[in-house]
């Protein structure tokens, strides 16, 4: 029985992953359902894994480029955390074995949608993240919490240098996706834009399907005392 929890923000990326991974919701909601599956379940798990898509940051990634986390920075309180150093370079040589492509960086958590070029072409520049979401930081002070080293994985949905459609600027937890589609019909202007976006998404699942099978094989190293020592961020 694999120890490790597999949560996705959506059903859509949980789908990606196929049966191994469940939906958490998504901004704060995630870190608020993980935290009350791992009190739940206390000591049924050796990692958490968060996986999904995002925005990015980083210029030179394209739409579908996986990005291993090795640290996640809250925008909102400026506090970092970093994964676990043995977890971390695990996984990192079995997604290089199976030679599955991605980037090892840094994830910014923000509470609203990051919508602009501009705004992204900032958060760049400040904190050199390669991607941008709204549940890394949450899920892993969860895990944290509870004692279980987090690693994350995301999918870039839409890139640095394309900004998204007005009517998902406003995107939170709440929000109804026949309401979001009925917005973007009265506004012809922002058709390409979708037109766009939904090529991004149908790449960045695919990229999750990819990995899939990587993460939900994946051994964690065992006996890992989070809070006995501190952290320190992979190189």
């Amino acid at each position: 029985m694999s120890r490790t929890l597999i949560v996705a923000p959506t059903a859509r990326e949980a789908a990606a992953f196929g049966p191994g991974a469940i939906g958490c919701g998504a901004g704060t909601d995630a870190g608020d359902a993980v935290a009350s599956r791992l009190r739940a379940n206390a000591g049924a798990y050796d990692l958490v894994v968060i996986a999904g898509v995002c925005g990015g940051l980083d210029p030179s990634l394209q739409p579908g480029s996986l990005i291993l986390t090795r640290r996640s920075i809250s925008a909102a309180s400026g506090e970092e955390l970093a994964v676990d150093v043995p977890v971390f370079d695990a996984l990192r040589r079995t997604l290089r074995t199976q030679h599955i492509p991605f980037v090892s960086s840094v994830v910014l958590t923000v509470e609203r949608p990051v919508a602009s070029v501009v705004e992204k072409t900032d958060l760049w520049n400040r904190y050199g993240a390669g991607g941008v979401d709204m549940e890394t930081h949450v899920v892993a002070t969860a895990s944290i919490a509870a004692g279980v080293p987090w690693i994350a994985i995301r999918a870039v949905l839409d890139p640095a240098g394309v900004s998204l459609p007005a009517s998902l600027r406003d995107w939170d937890a709440n929000s109804d996706d026949r309401d979001i589609a009925r917005a973007a019909l009265r506004r012809p202007a922002e058709w390409l834009a979708y037109a766009r976006l939904a090529l991004g998404l149908r790449q960045s699942l695919a990229a999750l399907r990819s990995v899939a099978p990587a993460i939900e094989g994946f051994a964690p190293p065992i006996a890992i005392d989070l809070m006995a020592r501190p952290a320190r961020v992979p190189a």
